[in-house]
């Protein structure tokens, strides 16, 4: 995971160099760093996405009281929280407690946003340096948090939680991969693409490794290898596309399981949305369908997957909010 938060560091620094803005990077606490650059740069706002994991709402706390703390000339700095809303939701607390019963209220889904232009960065700042792979390990390894608190937390988890990560990254199919992704019109592609897979790294793979199953990267290297996830039926003679479908048949240890398997730490680091990958989805299955979204299922198991991951993710999240719960 460390490394593909590297990876997609990596890309979100080049990204925004190509604008004229630019990452700033640095080791420590959250709060000690933000303080430091709100005092630099003189921030009158702090933009910050809602969290409802227990450990990183933690830290949102700590910078708040941080920052809220601290006297500054030119006024205290305000913080933004956005939800980044997926469906189009008057009110949390009606929310239904199940996902079946949230299913039936039917409700809109939100389209991404585009990109905000960003100001161009023209101050003498510290911005730090990507850090490699090594360095980011010393660091934690020096951490407090590296204790037996660590050992202890890791002995709370289920063998059920365990069994289901090894299922989903070292399951291989056993039977024929149509069985689980079913389509007459792509039966000779799965055994076309089968005999095409090549053991060795592609030159432009979209996984960090050989062995992983993760897609690696920034926004557009998973964005095409979503695009490559969703075009399973239709082959292809596309390296990139092909090693993809070959780790997608080995992870689709059950229905649909094979797209957690896939995008589940790009989703869960942010490198894409829920909303972008609900959008892209659909936007396919108009393509495969003159623009038709039937009201049926969709055309597609890869479609049906993604859409059915991201919904119930999102679904999940909300109530987590609603309630004032986090997820530990």
């Amino acid at each position: 995971m460390l490394k593909l938060l590297l990876l997609a560091l990596e890309d979100l620094k080049q990204l925004l160099k190509d604008q004229g803005s630019d990452l700033f990077i640095a080791f420590g606490s959250a709060e000690d760093v933000i303080l430091k650059l709100v005092n630099e740069v003189k921030a009158s706002y702090i933009f910050a996405e809602e969290e409802v994991e227990y450990n990183l709402h933690s830290v949102m706390s700590l910078v708040q009281s941080s920052v809220s703390s601290e006297p500054f000339v030119w006024g205290n700095p305000e913080f933004v929280f956005w939800r980044t809303p997926f469906y189009n939701v008057g009110n949390l607390e009606e929310l239904p407690a199940s996902y079946h019963d949230f299913l039936k209220l039917q409700l809109s889904q939100t389209i991404p946003v585009a990109a905000p232009t960003l100001p161009i960065l023209d101050m003498e700042v510290d911005r730090g340096a990507l850090p490699i792979f090594d360095d980011v390990k010393k660091y934690l390894q020096g951490k407090p948090c590296q204790s037996d608190k660590c050992w202890i937390s890791l002995k709370k988890v289920s063998a059920e939680s365990i069994l289901r990560k090894e299922c989903i990254s070292q399951a291989v199919m056993k039977s024929d991969p149509s069985e689980s992704l079913k389509s007459n019109e792509g039966k000779n592609i799965i055994s076309s693409t089968l005999n095409n897979v090549k053991s060795t790294k592609i030159a432009k793979s979209v996984f960090a490794s050989v062995e992983g199953t993760q897609v690696r990267g920034g926004t557009n290297n998973v964005l095409n290898a979503l695009a490559a996830y969703l075009r399973y039926l239709e082959g292809t003679a596309r390296d990139d596309w092909q090693e993809l479908h070959e780790k997608l048949r080995k992870a689709e240890c059950r229905k649909g399981a094979s797209f957690g398997a896939l995008f589940g730490s790009a989703l869960y680091l942010g490198t894409i949305s829920r909303r972008r990958v609900y959008y892209e989805a659909i936007k396919y299955e108009r393509e495969r369908n003159a623009g038709y979204v039937s009201p049926f299922g969709y055309s597609a198991p890869t479609v049906a997957a993604a859409i059915d991951a991201v919904c119930s993710m999102e679904v999940r999240f909300k109530r987590m909010n609603c309630v004032g719960g986090y997820v530990r």
